[in-house]
């Protein structure tokens, strides 16, 4: 898909912490498509390329979850292009759309070097020729990392409650 007019319609605003979201605008912009990128308070304008991208299955976090379904299932069904976060996802989604195709998350690797150089000394951590193993083997333990999202949702027991 290149030289195409792409309408991107996000749950986050594009100065929000950068996801998947702002990531695949910005990659079909660089591929050659015109991307307009709205806002969820955005106001829409005629589509030539609806897309859906499904980053998680909430089905389980909501007493709602037939009524979901079916609205995802219209949304999915309506759209041109439907992107999901993984195979397994993207699976399900086939099911109501022929044009599915797996997106995972990845890295941007530009980003991520720019932000380890701002965060490492500038000779690593023990002196010159340090690597950046050098320098995260230095940090005192213990180190907790966290991968995934947070929701206000949480399950109150194995039976589905939700809470806010």
């Amino acid at each position: 898909m290149t030289s195409r007019d792409i309408i991107l319609i996000s749950s986050l605003g594009w100065d929000f912490p950068w996801q998947g979201h702002q990531e695949i605008a910005t990659r079909l912009a660089r591929a050659g498509d015109r991307v307009l990128y709205v806002e969820n308070t955005g106001v829409r304008t005629p589509r030539s390329l609806a897309v859906y991208y499904c980053v998680a299955d909430s089905l389980h976090l909501t007493p709602y979850a037939r009524q979901l379904r079916r609205s995802e299932r219209a949304v999915v069904e309506a759209c041109d292009l439907v992107f999901a976060q993984g195979e397994e996802l993207a699976d399900h989604r086939a099911r109501w759309n022929a044009n599915v195709h797996a997106f995972p998350f990845g890295v941007n690797t530009e980003g991520f070097a720019a932000g380890a150089r701002r965060g490492a000394p500038q000779n690593g951590a023990g002196g010159n020729g340090s690597t950046y193993d050098d320098y995260f083997n230095a940090i005192s333990r213990p180190v907790i990392g966290y991968v995934g999202g947070l929701h206000r949702q949480s399950s109150t027991s194995g039976g589905g409650g939700a809470i806010s």
